[in-house]
């Protein structure tokens, strides 16, 4: 393979060498006549052949794993290597790659397991006093709706009272339907007007045990002491009438109203303790409730960082993901491989590993702006392996890049673009690993019939394209016409004839 397809791999070194040439062919070379000698000694020479040319474009590139499984570091910060496995082992699946230090992660997991468990006493506490606030609200609502039911059974007991039109029991006012209950309340009215009925009789037979006594008294047939007795009989039946009467009118006006009342604020005061004890309670729940969910947030927050930091423990142990060959870093990036060594730190999007999909491997390449053009799909290409002199591969070009990539390696401005492109190959081969050099030739035309020199004949001067004919001992520049051209050769379309010699460096000027 030629200089200019390791260009990406040598690229100093082709700087160096263009300076040479032009040194070189500065001091060297001078337009001469025809006559002009060749220098001492003998000059490189070729000779410029007719037949098939193939217009090849030549590069580098990679062997690469077509398909592959990539590790990059978890999301954690401040991320440092202390053990590391070696590069290109075979591991298992689930094997042992990487470990980062852990010290500041297991004293964090060790803080929030603590604060977990004073919160795990903190909620087991909120949830008791939620069961001791049911149990004090259960008894208390229990105890207020008893109070209400006494009450009502009070009310219930004590009865209401209907009158007739003279302020008398009305019996036939019970026997309605919906008619209230008769209580104590119809009892005392009923003994108030038995009494009141008792002493009408009273008064009524002491009035006629002593009507005609007066007359009786003067016939002698009752004493004096008789006749008052009788008097007296009277006069006090008829207090006792009225007394029994006012004692009716007090327990109408009165007791009767106040006894009602009274029972009926108890009872009214009964339900009012019940909806303020259901107030309370509910607040003094809704309070311990708040508590309760308060604890619970906390120990769900102080539950959640446990697990989160136990994951993150577990993911400063990097394994296999898969069965295969341990690369470190980004095949396609080599120059990152020193940046993963024991003792480095490392940021999150820096690829840690690489394994690679060994039944499907590819060629990874890239041609330079000028020959874009020229590259298609499905285009074939062939390739040597630096490694594997012995081998030689085949393939198709898959891909192409559709934007170019600047070359800047020193900074500043692209001293040069290019396009990458993927490669199929045709064969496999076991001895062929990921991240192995090659040397990739692409075929974009071929001329079945020309007169070709390699492109070390051809020589620029101005706008003149020269070719040194080389004929016995003297050298005659030729102005010549070019066509196409590949690394190596360059298609002369008039000036040369085949078959005639050629020189690959420009003649020194002869010495007068």
């Amino acid at each position: 393979m030629r200089l200019l397809g390791r260009i990406a791999a040598q690229k100093f070194k082709i700087v160096a060498l263009v300076i040479v040439a032009a040194i070189v062919v500065f001091v060297l070379w001078r337009p001469g006549d025809s006559g002009a000698k060749a220098d001492a000694g003998e000059p490189e020479t070729a000779i410029a052949r007719r037949g098939q040319l193939p217009i090849v474009i030549e590069t580098t590139g990679q062997i690469q794993a077509e398909n592959s499984v990539s590790i990059n570091p978890p999301e954690q910060h401040n991320l440092q290597i202390t053990w590391l496995i070696e590069e290109g082992k075979e591991v298992k699946k689930g094997e042992l790659l990487l470990k980062f230090d852990d010290k500041y992660q297991k004293e964090r997991l060790q803080r929030s397991e603590m604060n977990l468990e004073n919160q795990r006493q903190r909620l087991a506490g909120a949830e008791e006093q939620i069961k001791i606030e049911e149990a004090e609200i259960e008894k208390q609502l229990a105890a207020v709706d008893l109070q209400v039911s006494l009450a009502k059974m009070e009310m219930g007991k004590y009865g209401e009272v209907i009158f007739d039109e003279n302020g008398m029991l009305d019996d036939e006012g019970y026997t309605s339907a919906g008619a209230p209950a008769k209580g104590e309340a119809y009892q005392q009215f009923r003994q108030a007007e038995l009494n009141i009925t008792k002493a009408e009789t009273d008064l009524e037979r002491a009035v006629d045990n002593f009507n005609g006594m007066d007359a009786l008294l003067l016939k002698g047939f009752v004493t004096l002491s008789e006749f008052d007795k009788a008097e007296l009989a009277v006069t006090e039946a008829e207090r006792r009438l009225e007394s029994v009467h006012l004692t009716h009118a007090i327990l109408a006006r009165y007791t009767h109203p106040m006894s009602f009342a009274a029972k009926r604020h108890a009872l009214e005061r009964a339900e009012n303790e019940v909806e303020t004890t259901q107030i309370g309670s509910r607040s003094r729940l809704v309070k311990a409730e708040t508590a309760l969910r308060t604890a619970k947030m906390i120990f769900d927050r102080y539950d959640r960082e446990v697990k989160e930091l136990k994951e993150a423990l577990e993911g400063l142990e990097i394994k296999a993901p898969i069965d295969g060959i341990v690369l470190f870093g980004d095949p396609a990036q080599s120059w990152m491989r020193n940046q993963i060594t024991v003792g480095a730190h490392v940021w999150h999007g820096m690829r840690l590993f690489t394994f690679p999909d060994l039944s499907s491997l590819i060629i990874e390449s890239r041609v330079l702006e000028m020959d874009f053009y020229k590259v298609v799909k499905d285009q074939e290409i062939t390739a040597t392996v630096e490694a594997l002199p012995d081998l030689e591969l085949t393939g198709k070009i898959s891909s192409i890049s559709e934007s170019a990539r600047a070359n800047n390696w020193w900074g500043g401005s692209a001293d040069w673009t290019y396009f990458a492109f993927k490669a199929t190959m045709d064969q496999a081969d076991e001895r062929l690993k990921p991240g192995m050099s090659c040397e990739v030739e692409i075929v974009t035309d071929t001329i079945d019939d020309a007169i070709y020199v390699p492109v070390g004949a051809v020589f620029t001067t101005g706008e003149r394209r020269l070719c040194y004919v080389v004929e016995g001992d003297s050298t005659t520049p030729v102005e010549v016409k070019v066509g196409k051209s590949s690394e190596e050769f360059v298609q002369i379309l008039e000036g040369l004839d085949a078959g005639e010699t050629v020189l690959l460096s420009a003649p020194k000027v002869a010495v007068e």
